[in-house]
């Protein structure tokens, strides 16, 4: 429960983390490997289950894809029927569990052969009898996990019809669009390992037509359909119900465009520590990538290991290359090929939610925007995978961004303060004109009552006494006012030689930064040139050094064409 993706929730409501009961077990067991006291309280007082467990590498043994994907489905929904407060049950498959067809539709396609049958012939055959067989089985599929997760879908439909069952085919997961955090991931499986090494310059080339559609899915609105999904299970349709989770026929984004976009933001915020610069080739021509892949990954690789060795050192780059290798080859069927996924139940469940409760758990596809999230899986990357922090030049921008509004909150605040003086000093003139002019009616009043002449003399005086009390005091204001501008010039040009010269000092530090870069690309790619150079200058070393042999293998082949040709004429 310390996972980052709880943060929102330690903070906002902590008392609720505590309701959250962990109890060990192993789908892989008979039982789920669940003690008796578990089992019971289980049993008592669950009323929805999400089975998300499952093996999913791909090129898994067929009998540890059989022990976790299918058995593993029949324990926990066998421990569902022992229930008694039981609501729903959500069962998340893949949307490729049927990928031999270009069409799917939201129900369940019959298997050839019953699926217990299946399993029973499984726990007989020995590991190299079952791997033999394994071809046979999957059929058009790629690999045991699709053909499992397949097999699942049927024991569902075939043995299970009378619990409230939900399936939930997402198509090819990536970070999350809005919760716990945009951007969030924390597994390398799939297209978040390969945007992380191309954006590395570890992979150099990717064997994909990009001109088809990569059906890309959220990994959070996965999570807020299989929560609705239980909810419309428990409330509205207890019958079996399938939702087919994507995004290809509503919002589409091809495989092109979405290497576009990440190579973008990583080129402007790169990865800290990178091999080469950051650079993906998609093709569909095999001799191509092989020659591609050869020259900028496998070869500088060897290359680097030998001078690791040569130092005293592990060498690692081909370990690396050989893993990257394997995982690019586990997603070839998948950006080779097109599908068609029918989402009908989808909208037709969101049409049925509450207006806040469509805000609260939004998986409406349409709502993404892929150049954002192109952005957000590569800062998530960055920092929910690789833990790498922010760079220097990123907080600069921030800096700048809470400089620029600093001044600008100063600026308002300053004109305010300068507003309220104005009006406070005409206040106080007001109330001094008032006061001055009740003082001399007053006067007035009590002059006039005394002798003519007395009151004529008066009123001479007043007159000159009024006379010097107005000059001075418009003097006073005026040499006040002169101040006061004075003194609001000399602050503005003191914070404007203030901000020119933070502008100055932070314009620097980016130049520098910014040359910095630029350097360390020039050094990457005049390195490459060298590797490059190398590796033909080898390349071509070999051909001259084993010409002989290389022209005996040709007229060997040569030879054979014509024997072929002449047996074909006579034929």
């Amino acid at each position: 429960m310390k996972v980052m993706i709880f943060e929102g929730i330690r903070k906002s409501y902590p008392e609720r983390l505590n309701l959250v009961m962990p109890i060990a077990g192993d789908i892989g067991e008979k039982g789920l490997g669940i003690s008796p006291e578990d089992e019971a309280k289980l049993t008592a007082e669950v009323s929805i289950i999400f089975h998300v467990a499952a093996t999913v590498k791909f090129e898994a043994p067929m009998k540890e894809s059989i022990q976790f994907n299918v058995l593993g489905t029949q324990r926990v929904l066998d421990l569902a029927r022992k229930m008694s407060q039981l609501a729903a049950v959500v069962h998340v498959s893949t949307a490729y569990c049927n990928c031999q067809m270009k069409e799917i539709f939201e129900y369940v396609y019959p298997a050839p052969i019953d699926v217990l049958e299946i399993v029973r012939a499984t726990e007989w055959m020995d590991e190299k009898m079952l791997n033999a067989l394994t071809p046979h089985l999957i059929g058009e599929r790629p690999n045991t996990y699709t053909y499992t997760k397949a097999l699942a879908e049927n024991l569902i439909h075939s043995y299970y019809t009378d619990l409230p069952v939900a399936i939930v085919r997402p198509s090819i997961v990536v970070g999350s669009h809005q919760e716990p955090f945009p951007g969030w991931s924390d597994s390398l499986n799939g297209p978040a390992g390969l945007m992380v090494v191309s954006g590395r310059g570890i992979l150099r080339s990717f064997y994909c037509d990009k001109t088809l559609i990569a059906d890309f899915i959220p990994v959070d609105m996965v999570i807020n359909c299989i929560v609705v999904a239980a909810w419309y299970s428990a409330t509205r349709h207890p019958k079996l119900m399938i939702y087919n989770v994507s995004t290809g026929v509503l919002n589409p984004a091809r495989w092109e465009d979405a290497c576009d976009r990440f190579l973008y933001w990583t080129r402007k915020r790169p990865f800290r520590y990178i091999a080469w610069y950051p650079g993906l080739h998609l093709t569909t021509n095999r001799v191509e990538h092989c020659l591609i892949s050869f020259f900028t990954q496998i070869l500088p690789s060897a290359l680097m290991d030998i001078i690791l060795k040569c130092l005293c050192r592990k060498d690692f780059f081909m370990k690396y290359q050989n893993r990257i290798a394997a995982g690019a080859r586990s997603l070839e069927y998948f950006s080779t090929k097109e599908w068609k996924f029918h989402t009908e139940n989808v909208p037709m469940v969101i049409s049925q939610m509450h207006p806040e409760d469509r805000k609260n758990f939004d998986f409406d596809v349409t709502h993404i925007d892929w150049e954002r999230t192109a952005e957000w899986c590569m800062n998530g990357a960055k920092k929910y995978i690789l833990r790498e922090e922010e760079t220097r030049g990123e907080i600069w921008r921030q800096t700048d961004r809470d400089l620029k509004k600093g001044n600008q909150t100063g600026d308002r605040e300053l004109k305010k303060g300068n507003q309220t003086g104005d009006r406070e000093l005409k206040k106080g003139y007001q109330i001094g004109d008032r006061d001055l002019k009740k003082g001399n009616q007053t006067g007035d009043r009590e002059l006039k009552k005394g002798n003519q002449t007395g009151d004529r003399e008066l009123k001479k005086g007043n007159q000159t006494g009024d006379r010097e009390l107005k000059k001075k005091l418009k003097k006073g204001y005026q040499i006040g006012d002169r101040e006061l501008k004075k003194g609001n010039q000399t602050g503005d040009r003191e914070l404007k030689k203030g901000y020119q010269i933070g502008d100055r000092e932070l314009k620097k530090e980016y130049q520098t930064d910014a040359s910095y870069r630029v350097q360390r690309i020039r050094v990457l790619k005049c390195l490459a040139d060298i590797v490059h150079l190398c590796s033909l200058v080898f390349f071509i070393m070999t051909l001259v050094r084993y010409r002989s042999r290389i022209s005996n293998v040709l007229n060997a082949v040569l030879r054979l064409l014509r024997l072929v040709r002449a047996w074909l004429r006579k034929a």
